[in-house]
């Protein structure tokens, strides 16, 4: 079992949507919840992203997550949306990375 760091009210979340997407004014409102239990927050170069009905391509989506697990000063990650898109995204994730960068994963 992988353990990542324990959350407290200053902990960074990076945010991302690793399947369909939804509206900006939602997206926003969902990080302004994050904001306002005191979380620091990173997004995603891609979560405005949209193709289709998914929160853009599978490659962008996957190299989101990847970063965001290679990124030191990010210690947990929030997808705002999953589902059925995200299998896309399983042949371009860095599963080694993932594995030695445990962090908690919403």
């Amino acid at each position: 079992m992988l353990k990542g760091k324990h959350l407290n009210k200053n902990s960074n979340l990076g945010i991302i949507a690793p399947a369909s997407c939804d509206e900006k004014i939602i997206i926003n409102n969902n990080i302004d919840a994050f904001k306002k239990l005191n979380f620091k927050i990173k997004t995603s170069p891609h979560l405005y992203d949209k193709y289709g009905y998914l929160a853009g391509k599978d490659l962008d989506r996957a190299n989101d997550l990847n970063n965001m697990f290679a990124d030191d000063s990010i210690d947990g990650i929030i997808c705002l949306r999953g589902g059925y898109g995200s299998i896309n995204t399983i042949p371009y994730l860095d599963i080694k990375c993932i594995k030695n960068n445990p962090k908690f994963f919403c």
